[in-house]
């Protein structure tokens, strides 16, 4: 009887269960939360997929920036300014940001988005997916070399196994080409306000500018094989910068509306990222005119609005792995990016450049895409056509100071470039030569530099890799050598993060090992651009 009865009370709870079971199945069909949709439309998912697409790049510029020296630490033998990794597996988020984004912030949405965009036939937001997604690949391939890429977003996997740059880089131009093919569609679900919804934050839904964007990853994307002994064709990059951005008004730049930290620039106050960073050295010479810079004697005035001076009026900079010297008189001490003394940040958004909580950052501009076709010109031997890029990556370096970061009542206005001051530096023969046979390439290299300083990380990165650290590219570039270079490198330099230790190391170690991932150089192996 007793057993009876459990088999009752067993079958009786089993049927409740059913009951309520298929309740909350008839509840939830009933009563759908609209914050929660089920699939939500492209419009609600693009927001979201930017403000995670620089997240990355802007969080890992923390360790990329001392590797190229736009800035270096405040202490002594900083491990990024020594061009090391941080080897502590529960602190491995450091450089593996752009892996997070790649594979897991934008990754899945992205897809996503294409295959939603698709079925809906929003071939802009289609568009726009991809284009994003091949920036995604270039720059996770920039920055790793071997990546995670037939087998990436593989659900049903449990390991991964890695495979060349390059099959990324196939990637980045198939997807760069996919984009260009949906953002030249129409139909009924593509308007001149269709984008403006979802994109709010890079473009405001404009459709022409998010095409010029696709052919500038494209560019890039060419622009990658200069080092290769076949594959490099000049007159590719060149026609597509040419159908990439017009002007600096057509820089694509990550908004933010301010107000709270996660609202915030990853530079401003609210953030607190870079107080105990300093300006190197390298940046300071190039804006100061040294001797043994390719600008030596001319002062860029660019400096005041980058850069900041000590109290005396001087711009200094710091080495790498020294730290800076606080035994110094006030007056000569180098202020943070803040403009303030040791490692502080102001409470107020007393910043100027990048450096202030709504202050937009670039992504891709169009100074960037001139410095790209100089460069493509003069290695195919168009001194002229060089000249006329690098003159407008100057200047479109210029505009985009005016249109972006405009002067600031926290610091004095005598610091900042005018009409005049501009006009005199592009006159000076030391910056454009008037003869094109006289322009060099580390005039090129070292403007876009300039151009890309402290938000062109990855871009800058793979510049100086191409060109070994120095050289005829960067003959005032000095990287660390003997003790200040990092144990672990075996006298060699840094070419490649490593993959997000949280995750590639503690559950796809076996894979990682087939590549030498787990060698403790594996740091300065040469990535795919870099080898002939």
């Amino acid at each position: 009887m007793k057993n009876r009865n459990q088999i009752k009370t067993i079958i009786f709870s089993v049927c409740i269960l059913f009951s309520m079971a298929s309740c909350k199945k008839y509840l939830e069909d009933a009563y759908l939360d609209p914050n929660r949709p089920v699939t939500p439309n492209v419009q609600t998912v693009l927001g979201p997929i930017a403000n995670n697409w620089s997240r990355g790049i802007f969080f890992d510029s923390r360790y990329i920036g001392p590797y190229i020296q736009n800035f270096v630490s405040s202490g002594v033998n900083n491990v990024w300014d020594r061009q090391g990794w941080d080897q502590n597996i529960t602190n491995g988020t450091a450089g593996g940001e752009i892996w997070r984004q790649h594979y897991w912030a934008v990754g899945s949405s992205l897809k996503y988005m294409i295959e939603a965009g698709k079925e809906s036939e929003n071939w802009d937001y289609v568009g726009v997916a991809y284009a994003m997604f091949a920036y995604s690949w270039q720059s996770a391939g920039d920055s790793y070399g071997d990546l995670i890429v037939s087998q990436a977003f593989d659900n049903t996997r449990l390991t991964f196994d890695f495979e060349s740059q390059s099959k990324a880089y196939d990637l980045v131009g198939q997807y760069s080409d996919s984009a260009i093919k949906y953002l030249q569609m129409s139909g009924q679900k593509v308007t001149a306000t269709s984008l403006m919804p979802g994109d709010a934050w890079i473009y405001n839904g404009v459709q022409s500018k998010w095409l010029k964007f696709a052919y500038g990853v494209k560019a890039r994307h060419f622009h990658r094989f200069s080092r290769k002994s076949t594959g490099y064709s000049a007159d590719s990059v060149i026609k597509y910068c040419d159908l990439s951005l017009a002007s600096a008004s057509d820089d694509a730049s990550i908004k933010f509306a301010g107000g709270i930290a996660d609202q915030s620039n990853f530079y401003g106050q609210l953030r607190a990222n870079v107080g105990a960073f300093r300006q190197s050295n390298f940046i300071v010479g190039l804006m100061n005119g040294d001797a043994g810079t390719p600008f030596a004697g001319v002062a860029d005035p660019r400096r005041g609005t980058l850069l900041w001076s000590s109290q005396d009026g001087v711009y200094r900079g710091v080495n790498p792995v020294s730290g800076e010297n606080a035994a110094l008189p006030v007056t000569q001490r180098i202020p943070n990016p803040f403009g303030q003394l040791a490692s502080v940040t102001p409470g107020q958004d007393t910043g100027k450049f990048i450096y202030r909580n709504t202050a937009a950052l670039p992504i891709l501009t169009y100074a960037e895409i001139q410095f790209l076709k100089a460069e493509a010109a003069f290695l195919k031997g168009d001194r002229a056509l060089a000249l006329d890029a690098y003159r407008k990556g100057i200047n479109g370096h210029f505009d985009m100071i005016d249109l972006y970061f405009p002067a600031s009542t926290a610091y004095s206005i005598s610091q900042r470039h005018t009409a005049a001051t501009r006009a005199a530096y592009l006159a000076s023969p030391a910056v454009v030569p008037t003869d094109p046979a006289n322009l060099t390439l580390a005039m090129i290299m070292n403007q876009k530099y300039i151009a890309l300083y402290f938000h062109g990380f990855v871009e800058t990165w793979v510049d100086l890799r191409r060109y070994n650290y120095g050289g005829a590219a960067y003959p005032s570039f000095v990287p660390p050598t003997g003790p200040n270079l990092f144990p672990d490198n075996n006298s060699k330099l840094v070419n490649r993060m490593r993959p997000r230790m949280q995750v590639e190391f503690q559950w796809n170690a076996a894979q990682l090992a087939a590549i030498g991932g787990l060698d403790i150089d594996y740091h300065t192996k040469p990535v795919w651009f870099q080898i002939p």
